[in-house]
């Protein structure tokens, strides 16, 4: 997880530029701008197969930065079971929101492309002194994003959302969701969400550690009766509520069982 601190200094911007089912580099474009406090972006881009960079020099992140939902109570109700969660959920307005743990196994960690990447405040220097190496590095996490196959909780979840017609928003830009025929709100167009999230009764949060977009924040913002679901394993969910929930397991398994007691 990236912690706020560093979040703050360094924003990372993902989007998915791209049509569903995608199978070959003519088809998949993607994107990873890093905003780098004070100091410019650097920008990757994947088109054709090929990924290319671009240093922006000045750059407004202090307005572009989200502020992240940190709840002041940290003690969120545990839900001891997947029966229990599908009975929550049934009938209601749910909305769901993936993270990068519903690709755990398949995608490469964010944690791992930063690792790779090196100290991100120094980016731009660095990318300008050896651009190669680190196109290089993108270039390997864009192709396993392309080349992967979706996880059997993103075909479980599929068809949960056809069957309740609930809205799918992702972090991710890996596209497995689309590769399970979907087509999720992503970064880019979250302002699409603010009726649907407005409604909501819960936003089921799967693999999110932490709400660096801000979209749970202008969930609680728009609907402040509103109540998180997290599927994470993770134990410090720091968007978490003493009013929200949470099942600590892990989301392949909880999202393939959720679906039998939908159909149940």
């Amino acid at each position: 997880m990236i912690s706020i601190e560093k979040f703050v200094n360094v924003f990372l911007i993902c989007s998915c530029l791209c049509g569903c089912s995608v199978r070959n580099s003519n088809e998949y474009r993607s994107q990873m701008i890093f905003n780098i406090k004070k100091h410019g972006a650097v920008c990757f881009d994947y088109t054709n197969g090929k990924t290319t960079v671009e240093i922006i020099k000045e750059s407004n992140t202090e307005k572009s930065v989200p502020s992240p939902l940190v709840a002041t109570n940290q003690h969120p109700i545990k839900i001891e079971s997947v029966k229990h969660l599908a009975k929550m959920i049934h009938g209601r307005r749910v909305i769901f929101y993936t993270g990068a743990g519903i690709s755990s196994g398949v995608i490469p960690t964010m944690n791992e492309l930063l690792k790779d990447l090196g100290d991100t405040e120094q980016l731009i220097n660095n990318v300008t002194k050896n651009p190669e190496k680190y196109i290089q590095i993108l270039n390997n996490f864009f192709k396993k994003c392309e080349m992967a196959e979706p996880t059997r909780a993103h075909i479980a979840l599929h068809s949960i959302i056809s069957k309740t017609g609930s809205l799918l928003i992702t972090e991710n830009i890996d596209l497995l969701h689309q590769k399970s025929g979907d087509i999720p709100l992503t970064r880019g167009n979250f302002s699409e969400s603010h009726e649907e999230l407005a409604d909501a009764d819960y936003v089921v949060a799967i693999g999110l550690s932490s709400d660096e977009s801000g979209l749970l924040r202008l969930y609680k913002k728009l609907n402040p009766n509103g109540i998180i679901i997290a599927i994470n394993t993770s134990k410090n969910i720091e968007y978490l509520s003493n009013k929200d929930f949470i099942l600590q397991k892990d989301a392949q398994v909880i999202i393939s069982e959720m679906l039998k007691w939908i159909n149940h």
